[in-house]
């Protein structure tokens, strides 16, 4: 069977690929955008900016629902970056990128998601990995056992070898990722002339395109990898507004075209390297979209699960059931029965394999 892909993300997902929409067209006119000045574009330098990280994972619909990926996704992003700030990570931004693949009738049959992080330290960003992300809990359910992962899960940490941003991320923007495999002993040497080459050229193409507001350069010794990233604005032509965006980033080269003449293999995406990053709830730490919850100071602790917040939790904190929370838990949760209305999200006693 052929498989139909759109570059969008849950919400938007709804508005713009409801009949299983083509892949959009590469190439596409480039957003009117004038470049910052790039003279001295050493001043954009991303100086606090020391290690990032992206995590994979392929999500099951016919398990988690299309109209619940946004919601929990959101949630996952709140508390798992409050779980980082515990335990001494200093995790400065995360975004959410999805690709969603539509099969001939214009169903949506895997979602591609993940994260793109930035740390202070690559040590912060491995310490996410092994900390964060391998005790978070929904539910009782590890993130990486959640069964619309499928254990598909992959986590990947990188040294910021340059990393630039000249323009303000708003909302709705595009990353495009691409990756080379390391075929050379001479490490150190290779390390040494990309870190030349992003100082000397690199980062000032990235800011003389005027439609990027970063771009970075990354290194792996774990994985022998090296990867570019760059985070393309939001491109406000004739809607759909993200078809311009994706196509217009996918479209771009990478930022030196003699990276493919060093001793480097680019590794081919799996599906797409060009992502689209819909900001959910563009202030998940405003305390006003969680009015029941305890924390609610702005430079306070990031909140706790509430009761009402349509997902029947339990922490360590907080239990929620059909007794204490009948608003988020249905009243057949814990009969171990998945009756109809519940999954894994909100009845994860009854819908989880044992």
């Amino acid at each position: 069977m052929s498989r139909r892909m759109c570059w969008v993300v849950a919400c938007a997902a709804l508005a713009g690929c409801v009949g299983g929409a083509e892949e959009a067209p590469v190439g596409e006119a480039r957003a009117a955008l004038g470049p910052p000045s790039c003279e001295d574009a050493a001043r954009y330098e991303l100086r606090d900016v020391g290690g990032a990280q992206f995590n994979n994972i392929t999500l099951d619909p016919s398990i988690l629902p299309l109209a619940d990926v946004g919601k929990v996704l959101a949630n996952d992003q709140v508390h798992m970056l409050r779980a980082a700030a515990e335990n001494g990570l200093h995790v400065l931004n995360k975004h959410v990128p999805a690709f969603f693949i539509f099969d001939d009738q214009g169903n949506v049959s895997q979602i591609r998601a993940g994260g793109f992080y930035q740390c202070a330290t690559l040590l912060d960003c491995q310490g996410y990995i092994s900390e964060v992300v391998a005790n978070y809990r929904l539910d009782g359910v590890l993130f990486v056992d959640r069964p619309e992962f499928n254990h598909s899960f992959q986590g990947h940490a990188y040294e910021v070898l340059g990393g630039a941003q000249f323009r303000p991320l708003t909302d709705d923007y595009a990353i495009k990722i691409t990756r080379w495999q390391i075929t050379t002993t001479q490490t150190h040497a290779l390390r040494a002339n990309l870190t030349a080459r992003w100082n000397s050229r690199m980062r000032e193409t990235a800011c003389r395109r005027g439609t990027l507001a970063q771009a970075l350069l990354l290194w792996s010794d774990a994985e022998q990898v090296v990867a570019e990233v760059v985070i393309g604005v939001k491109r406000n032509e004739p809607p759909p507004y993200f078809e311009a965006t994706l196509a217009g980033l996918a479209s771009e080269p990478v930022l030196d075209p003699d990276m493919d003449a060093l001793p480097l293999v680019r590794i081919p995406p799996d599906v797409t390297d060009t992502y689209f990053v819909l900001t959910y709830w563009p202030g998940a730490f405003e305390p006003s979209l969680w009015l029941n919850s305890p924390s609610t100071t702005p430079d306070g602790p990031l909140p706790e699960p509430f009761c009402g917040d349509g997902s029947c939790n339990t922490t360590a904190a907080n239990v929620e059931n059909v007794a204490t929370c009948p608003a988020d838990c249905l009243a057949t949760c814990g009969n171990g029965s998945c009756d109809p209305g519940e999954s894994a999200v909100t009845c994860a006693v009854d819908c989880l394999p044992q």
